[in-house]
């Protein structure tokens, strides 16, 4: 579905997907779903312009979000920073440290690990 904007006065985006009234900058009253039904030409003559969405840089996530217009065309602009790292993955660090055992008492500190001493999952070893 396309969506649709106008920027306020204040810079900020009024965006319409077709979910809710459109109210002209005259006043004039239009249904929802003018976004859907009525040409570009006919948009753009009640002042909205296609709405262009940014997705982020891989491995960045979105802090903020601003719009502009670009070439008849509202666009977002993205303020991004660095996605945090995920969180470490339990299953990959009880592997590696039964990989890294080389004796049964190695093998079973990996095993029962962080301070558990008689259970792995609920299970008694």
């Amino acid at each position: 579905m396309a969506a649709w904007a106008r920027l306020k006065p204040s810079g900020e985006a009024e965006i319409f997907m077709g979910s809710t009234d459109i109210i002209g900058e005259d006043g004039t009253h239009y249904p929802r779903n003018i976004v859907n039904l009525w040409t570009d030409e006919e948009l753009r003559a009640i002042g909205l312009l296609p709405l262009v969405r940014v997705a982020p840089p891989p491995g960045m996530v979105v802090v903020s979000t601003a719009h502009e217009e670009v070439n008849g065309t509202i666009t977002e602009v993205l303020t991004t920073e660095p996605a945090p790292p995920p969180p470490p993955d339990p299953d990959a660090e009880l592997a590696a440290a039964i990989a890294a055992a080389t004796t049964l008492e190695e093998l079973k500190a990996a095993l029962l690990g962080q301070g558990n001493n008689s259970a792995v999952r609920g299970k008694r070893v």
